[in-house]
């Protein structure tokens, strides 16, 4: 087989997402002929599927060894590099990126991204300005600017920007959480209700919008419709940690703490390390006077997080406790 042919078998694995069986077809290519840039720079995306970002680096680099002016190829290093936390070689390789390709609109997305990783929002906005003025379509970087916007704690501009972004693409599930959760900090919960609900018509398989529809529903006080929509999250994915706590705190505050407890102790069964679903178990626990497995619970949520010990002193839900040895104990204990 040429290496046209082995390119083709691996790609048509990659678009099933069978990313290793498309890595393995493109490796017999590259034995055929090494320096298929092309071939490199699509495994490279193969192990990004994989979630295997140092070997992608390395494909990455590979084509732009090859083939210095592969535009592509500094792109998606930016970001992988961005993801690993090496943000200056990401910045790096977005500068080199648009020195090929200056009216390169993923190259200025990319930097933009970068910056606001390194906290840098203006500068971020200043590349996302300029990724829109290339191409006004680009859905991504007008949401992207609406993020800068609420880092920095605009939360109107960040509303004009995700709704631009929607004028162009209302199927966006994305940007409507985005829009939501702008609302929600502007305190405008019924239109944040209605863009989570937007979400989830668009993609009902989005977990993601889900929670944040389920989460708005406890800050409302609405607590069966909050338990009807985590339910529906964990159908969807039943070792969602972040649902199985909201649908305990959604039992809680109905004052079930029987049921609150077991679905607290499922949240830290999927994720040990899980401080607020101890620190909430703790709470049950002690409102149902169950006091050795409240200080079992408290133990650990401050181990995870001693900055939870001050938060204690004053909580009137652990009440049954605090004046007991064991507490007392905990609460003076180093790490």
């Amino acid at each position: 087989m040429s290496v046209k042919d082995y390119f083709e078998k691996g790609n048509k694995y990659f678009g099933r997402g069978e990313y290793q069986k498309a890595i393995e077809a493109y490796k017999k290519g590259l034995a055929v002929k090494p320096e298929s840039y092309e071939t490199w720079y699509n495994m490279g995306n193969a192990y990004v599927g994989l979630i295997k970002f140092e070997k992608a680096v390395e494909c990455f680099l590979k084509v732009v060894e090859i083939n210095p002016k592969h535009v592509g190829a500094w792109c998606d290093l930016a970001v992988v590099y961005g993801i690993l936390g090496e943000s200056h070689k990401a910045i790096e390789c977005c500068e080199k990126a648009l020195e090929i390709g200056p009216e390169e609109e993923d190259a200025w997305n990319n930097m933009g991204f970068i910056y606001d990783k390194l906290g840098q929002h203006n500068k971020a906005i200043e590349c996302y300005q300029k990724a829109v003025e290339i191409d006004p379509e680009f859905v991504d970087a007008w949401s992207n600017l609406g993020l800068a916007y609420e880092e920095l704690g605009d939360y109107d501009k960040a509303v004009e920007y995700y709704k631009k972004g929607l004028e162009i693409n209302p199927l966006y599930a994305g940007v409507w959480i985005n829009l939501g959760n702008a609302y929600e900090e502007l305190k405008n919960y019924n239109q944040a209700i209605d863009c989570f609900q937007k979400a989830v018509e668009i993609a009902p398989e989005y977990i993601a919008a889900w929670n944040e529809l389920g989460k708005l529903y406890v800050i409302l006080g609405e607590m069966e419709k909050a338990t009807e929509v985590f339910k529906k999250a964990l159908e969807i994915k039943p070792d969602d940690t972040f649902a199985w706590h909201a649908l305990g705190l959604a039992c809680y505050n109905n004052g079930d703490y029987e049921e609150a407890a077991e679905l607290f102790k499922k949240a830290v069964e999927i994720t040990p390390d899980y401080d607020l679903a101890w620190y909430n178990l703790a709470c049950s626990y002690a409102l149902l006077d169950k006091k050795t497995e409240a200080l079992e619970s408290l133990k650990k949520a401050f181990a995870i997080n001693p900055k939870l010990k001050e938060f204690s002193r004053n909580d009137s839900d652990i009440d049954s406790i605090r004046d007991s040895e064991g507490f007392k104990k905990i609460v003076s204990e180093e790490k």
